[in-house]
């Protein structure tokens, strides 16, 4: 699996699991450049710069880079891949550039049959190592090949003793980000024990990075803990060091709807929209919680509606996700019509949705 860093999400290479929630966040970053846009997870904006550049620098090797990144971010590899060669081709000195075209190759494999997957995997490594070759303290690199060799066969070069080099590694150039290693490793190992010590460590390292706040919270807001106390305090502490990143606000909106903490819930969704005007994802969740729950269903009519007024940011829920959901919310109000004609929509946008389809059949 590779750890997209850059694109504030996990996406898998050689289709392993997590064991806890992946949130929209990444690599610490502030300012307003391209990079720290990416870093936060503001992907729209990301795209207009990328956009911007396009037109003044058409031909330049960071201009085929960002646009490789958006298109990659909105889930089109196909899409991203000659773009991010193009990069590569015209400045093969840059390692991000080659990071990049990893990635994607990354992404490519977890749609890939075995074969082709494994042709893609070997393509990841040789760009990734190119990537950490070209910069030793490229650590998102780093981090990709850890993973890579938690996950891949022997035979293309994984091995968990590679792994834990890495990790060694990136210690060496980050002690807080070491940490994060080793939380890497135990999360593939499924154990609870050292990936809580670990981030732990991390954040005591370094207590202003807001990702390891974020796992905190994802960790303590997990099915298997619902310490929905400890997950509201590291929600909050990563709110306190960007207030501007989706991340902390959607574990608290998870937390809220858990508990029925109705005013808190709205409060904080007020914020979110106020703080990251182009990402709805609270929204989403918070909707989704109450539709589960069977409670509240005009709020969560509410928030699917409210999701669905914009596009949605990359790594979000697609649109015809939240057509299906707000199809829920209405049949279980009743409203057996309107039910129906959003699931046609669903089905409109995306086809091949087949809880949407199993659903429109038993409401027909």
């Amino acid at each position: 699996m590779i750890h997209k860093t850059r694109i504030g999400r996990i996406r898998g290479l050689l289709l392993v699991s997590v064991f806890f929630v992946a949130v929209a966040s990444s690599a610490a970053g502030g300012g307003s450049t391209p990079e720290a846009l990416m870093d936060a997870g503001h992907w729209k904006q990301v795209r207009a710069a990328a956009q911007k550049l396009a037109q003044e620098q058409p031909n330049s090797a960071r201009s085929f880079y960002l646009m490789a990144q958006v298109k990659s971010a909105f889930a089109d590899d196909a899409g991203a891949l000659p773009l991010a060669q193009k990069a590569v081709a015209l400045d093969g000195a840059n390692s991000a550039y080659h990071l990049c075209l990893a990635e994607i190759y990354g992404d490519m494999a977890q749609h890939a049959g075995f074969f082709k997957q494994m042709g893609l995997a070997r393509s990841f490594k040789t760009e990734a190592d190119k990537a950490e070759s070209l910069d030793p303290n490229n650590l998102d690199a780093r981090f990709d090949l850890l993973q890579f060799y938690l996950d891949a066969p022997g035979v293309i070069g994984g091995g968990k003793d590679k792994a834990y080099a890495e990790a060694t590694a990136i210690a060496q150039i980050n002690a807080a980000r070491g940490y994060s290693a080793q939380a890497q490793i135990a999360a593939h190992d499924k154990d609870t024990t050292k990936l809580l010590a670990s981030w732990k460590a991390s954040a005591q390292a370094d207590p202003q990075r807001y990702e390891t706040q974020i796992a905190l919270a994802n960790y303590y807001a997990s099915d298997p803990q619902k310490n929905y106390d400890l997950a509201e305090n590291y929600a909050r502490a990563a709110i306190k060091i960007d207030p501007g990143r989706v991340g902390a606000y959607t574990i608290l909106a998870l937390t809220y709807a858990t508990e029925q903490r109705w005013k808190e819930l709205d409060a904080m969704l007020a914020d979110a929209k106020q703080n990251d005007p182009d990402d709805f994802g609270p929204f989403y969740q918070a909707g989704r919680v109450l539709l589960t729950q069977n409670q509240q269903l005009p709020q969560a009519e509410q928030y699917f509606r409210t999701y669905l007024s914009q596009e949605p940011e990359a790594g979000q829920p697609p649109i015809a996700s939240a057509h299906w959901r707000l199809a829920g919310v209405l049949a279980k109000e009743g409203r057996k019509p309107d039910a129906i004609a959003e699931l046609q929509v669903a089905l409109k946008l995306q086809p091949n949705f087949p809880q949407a389809k199993k659903d429109l059949q038993q409401l027909q």
